[in-house]
């Protein structure tokens, strides 16, 4: 299969946080937001969220928490960006994280 998205855009993205997965017949770009600099977590000593922002506008716990939970790829042969996430119906934060792996997509072309 030939790759949609070249060699020289995957470096790049992966300086801006996305990471590589290979898999049999799959090949994959995943976008982390906290490398990305775009969700920002403060921890208690507890381990859990003490303070989250997202693009440096606060955000509650709860969606820095369903945020993480989600992941966002791009499928490097059709380069296709997908956001996967464990909730019926649409969800405000799903869209947050397409929009920000989009930008970070853009951003390189």
């Amino acid at each position: 299969m030939s790759e949609i998205v070249s060699e020289d855009k995957i470096a790049k993205l992966e300086k801006q946080g996305w990471s590589r997965w290979t898999k049999g017949n799959f090949d994959r770009l995943y976008f982390n937001v906290q490398k990305a600099d775009v969700l920002g977590l403060e921890y208690r000593t507890t381990g859990t969220i003490n303070n989250a922002t997202w693009d440096g506008k606060e955000i509650s716990n709860g969606e820095a928490r369903r945020i993480l939970a989600m992941k966002a790829y791009v499928d490097i042969t059709s380069g296709k960006l997908s956001v996967r996430y464990y909730r019926n119906g649409d969800s405000d934060e799903a869209e947050m994280l397409r929009k920000a792996a989009q930008d970070s997509l853009n951003s390189i072309a």
